[in-house]
């Protein structure tokens, strides 16, 4: 664990606060997801299923975060850190790589599906719509895995930079370009129901409650936003030192998006417990 006096702890006491809070808190978001399945006797749809392997990755990718902020030294540093400290940090840098392409590709691929089984009625437009955007997200997802496995040579190389000789690729350009392509599919998600949501004749209060359940994904795009400004400034030369910040937008954004994704599934349950004693 890092030293208690080291002078950046703050900067791991943060990473690790955050990725711990954002390791619970889907959690209860998916209960609610699968007790609402149950309450309208309902089988599991493959959003379902999306959701639980999305959830299994975004929990991953804040295990990692916390271990990198307990033994890897991030936030601290570079030069203060031991060669031990360097390696574990940057291969769990590794790990995290394709563990958050994989969790916010899962989430995306369940929000579509769930448009599809909602939709469908509304004709084939908004339906090769979604298998539109579907592909574009397995490809954004196969891209990014490939290249974070070719980017360096040997594949070693990608955290032990002191015992092997080997190149690198662009890695600023590659986590900017991947981080751009996130936030292009998101904004795409985002305002694929938008206009069968406003065509929908139901009473205007309703319309809009249903729509801003719809439109809390831009709130994912604002954080993707976010992060890609944060990578474009990122200085690599200290990157542990000065990632953090990156860490904490990049995990936030697949556990909202879990919790995004699991919303408009609850209003059972929050009839449940708004007629409940325990929620007066």
């Amino acid at each position: 664990m890092p030293k208690l006096s080291a002078p950046n702890q703050g900067r791991a006491q943060a990473l690790l606060g955050s990725s711990i809070l954002f390791l619970i808190l889907p959690f209860p978001f998916v209960f609610m997801r699968l007790w609402a399945r149950w309450m309208k006797k309902t089988r599991l749809a493959i959003n379902d299923y999306l959701v639980l392997l999305a959830l299994l990755f975004t929990s991953g990718y804040n295990a990692a975060m916390i271990v990198a902020s307990v033994r890897g030294g991030y936030g601290q540093h570079i030069w203060t850190l031991s060669v031990d400290e360097i390696m574990t940090n940057m291969k769990l840098s590794v790990t995290a790589t394709f563990l958050w392409p994989t969790a916010n590709s899962l989430i995306k691929l369940s929000v579509l599906h769930f448009y599809k089984t909602v939709f469908d009625f509304q004709g084939r437009l908004i339906v090769f719509s979604v298998y539109a955007v579907g592909t574009l997200t397995l490809l954004y997802w196969s891209s990014t895995v490939i290249t974070a496995l070719a980017i360096c040579r040997p594949f070693a190389f990608n955290w032990d930079k002191i015992t092997i000789t080997g190149t690198c690729g662009d890695l600023k350009a590659y986590y900017l370009s991947t981080g751009v392509c996130n936030l292009i599919i998101d904004v795409m998600i985002v305002g694929l129901p938008l206009p069968v949501l406003s065509s929908l004749q139901m009473p205007r209060h309703k319309k809009a409650s249903v729509i801003a359940i719809f439109s809390l994904g831009g709130i994912i795009c604002i954080l993707s936003i976010v992060r890609v400004v944060a990578i474009a400034k990122l200085e690599f030369e200290d990157v542990m030192y000065n990632i953090v910040l990156c860490n904490i937008m990049t995990a936030l954004e697949p556990t909202l998006g879990v919790i995004n994704a699991c919303l408009p599934l609850l209003q059972p349950v929050v009839t449940r417990l708004g007629n409940s004693k325990v929620f007066p």
